[in-house]
């Protein structure tokens, strides 16, 4: 399974600077579920996407955008291992455009695979956040990892967690759904992978 793949998405230092700010000005135009996720009203979209064009031009490529969030991990917190939540705009999301904001250097996001009795022994909050045990992230190595320095798509539909392995906080990143489900850019990488393979058996 291919789990993230970077991509080009424009001048993200850029905009990515310029949507943090306008989040810190404009607060009544999102809804925060917890201290982490704040996703941009669905009324306010639109507004938002053209007070930045540079950001709108640049998800272009990937189609209509669905949703944008903006995700903080706080000083004294990590990110638990979870499913991104599945209620809203957010139903039968399976990947999503991350984009890094701030101090995601030295952080990582890591995927992993549970057994059946391990994948069942999870909570769901209101969002539909899947969320296991705290003792997970200790206990289970991962089977992939990304370091956000760029944008990514990444399965968000698959138990996933963050590490801040420098400690600088906050962290602080998008993310992007689109109308056209980003998981497409995956399966199109796995079929490359196995394609190649192909070719270098012969």
């Amino acid at each position: 399974m291919i789990y993230w793949k970077t991509v080009d998405a424009g001048d993200f230092k850029t905009y990515s600077k310029k949507f943090l700010e306008y989040y810190i000005n404009n607060r009544d135009k999102f809804k925060s579920y917890n201290t982490f996720w704040n996703q941009v009203r669905a009324e306010n979209l639109q507004e938002v996407m053209d007070s930045i064009p540079d950001m709108k031009y640049a998800f272009q490529k990937f189609g209509t955008v669905k949703q944008i969030a903006i995700l903080f991990l706080w000083e004294g917190e990590h990110g638990t291992l979870h499913t991104d939540h599945t209620t809203d705009l957010n139903v039968g999301v399976q990947a999503r455009l991350q984009i890094p904001v701030l101090n995601t250097e030295g952080s990582r996001t890591s995927y992993f695979v549970l057994n059946e009795r391990q994948y069942a022994n999870h909570t769901v909050n209101d969002g539909g956040t899947k969320a296991w045990p705290e003792y997970y992230r200790e206990m289970l190595k991962p089977v992939s990892e990304v370091e956000l320095l760029e944008p990514a798509i990444i399965r968000t539909n698959t138990p996933h967690t963050v590490y801040c392995d420098t400690n600088k906080y906050p962290r602080v990143t998008m993310t992007v759904s689109f109308e056209d489900d980003l998981i497409k850019y995956l399966e199109e990488e796995k079929e490359r992978i196995k394609l190649q393979n192909q070719s270098r058996k012969r």
